[in-house]
């Protein structure tokens, strides 16, 4: 949708495109040109927990005037990748100066690099093939070099970090316990240093920070019994801000983190 906004308490909302059972969408930017990006779950279903539909991502050139769009003249969507069966995954990762996108699905974790102009063609670098509901890529580790952080498969309970060595990736790290219905998920900054918050929506519910110590991975649970469906990491007057919608207690918490 296209929202404007025509005064107080007035809005003008417009539709921008029709796209059935999309599930993340972002707009990425490479070289002044702005690329709508959107990953569909699926492509249809007949009931609920139908997955005989595999889903895609989709992205457009996105003019610098969306005035013209509306249900009638909808901004034209190209398929860039289609049999992306459980398109669940979807996070943002800057790769040589480039915002890139990590997509997860039933196929493995994949890096989307907009084109470096607008007539160009749209790079797909498979990462894993492992199914996978989300994943975030960082230097957990400090050596230089990102690892992918990885929840699986979808709506899974396993929580994961892959390495890449010789060229390709290989888990080198995998949390003890199942964490029942993995879905909250952050990589980035925290604290001054690298870290992937993940929570969990079963079992014990735990919102956790995972790092590296020099040593090895670390885990510290940021909080226990509350469900997170989904996180936002933000910083706030030099603090670092975690923002949590706790799904399975009904509960929107933000978190004020300092560094010990």
């Amino acid at each position: 949708m296209v929202v404007t906004r025509k005064g107080q308490g007035q809005w003008d909302v417009q539709t921008l495109v029709d796209l059935p059972h999309v599930h993340r969408f972002d707009i990425l930017t490479r070289n002044g040109v702005h690329y709508l990006i959107a990953c569909a779950l699926k492509s249809g279903h007949d009931y609920k927990e139908d997955w005989t539909k595999p889903g895609a991502v989709y992205a457009a050139v996105l003019p610098d005037d969306l005035s013209v769009f509306n249900g009638d003249n909808q901004l034209e969507l190209a398929c860039i990748k289609d049999n992306m069966l459980k398109n669940h995954g979807y996070t943002r990762c800057v790769e040589d100066g480039v915002v890139t996108a990590i997509i997860s699905a039933d196929s493995g974790v994949y890096q989307f690099i907009p084109p470096a102009s607008a007539d160009g063609g749209w790079t797909i670098n498979p990462l894993i093939g492992e199914a996978a509901s989300d994943a975030v890529y960082l230097d957990l580790d400090g050596d230089g070099e990102k690892e992918l952080g990885v929840l699986s498969p979808f709506h899974g309970d396993v929580i994961s970090i892959w390495k890449k060595k010789d060229g390709a990736f290989s888990k080198v790290w995998q949390l003890e316990k199942p964490a029942e219905f993995t879905h909250a998920i952050y990589g980035g900054d925290l604290c001054g240093k690298p870290a992937f918050v993940v929570g969990h929506r079963k079992g014990e519910r735990n919102l956790m920070a995972i790092t590296f110590d020099g040593s090895g991975y670390q885990v510290e649970v940021i909080d226990r019994d509350c469900g997170p469906a989904n996180v936002f990491h933000f910083v706030r007057d030099g603090v670092d801000v975690i923002l949590a919608t706790n799904r399975e207690i009904d509960e929107v918490a933000m978190y004020t983190l300092e560094e010990e």
